[in-house]
């Protein structure tokens, strides 16, 4: 049992690369921004398979930071991917 435990563990192979890294994406550097850069006054969840509306009050600002945490596969990369492009509603 001991040789057959040795022996698969060096089968085990590597995580793939592409498993481990968020695609690339950047936020361009504008010039003179100051104030408000961001805010969010409303958001979508889903809870027992229904969408619904909910009322939020974020604001960001030059050197100010958000935490963005959750399971993978939630849309985190996607929300941030959308800010980036301008295409966030």
């Amino acid at each position: 049992m001991v040789e057959k435990a040795e022996e698969l563990e060096g089968m085990k192979g590597d995580a793939r690369r592409e498993d481990k890294t968020i695609r690339d994406f950047s936020i361009p550097n504008q010039e003179g921004i100051g104030g408000e850069i961001i805010r969010i006054s409303s958001l979508q969840v889903i809870r027992n398979h229904q969408a619904a509306e909910m009322s939020a009050s974020v604001s960001l600002g030059k050197n100010r930071h958000l935490l963005l945490s959750g399971p993978n596969g939630i849309g985190k990369t996607t929300l941030l991917e959308s800010i980036a492009k301008g295409t966030a509603k």
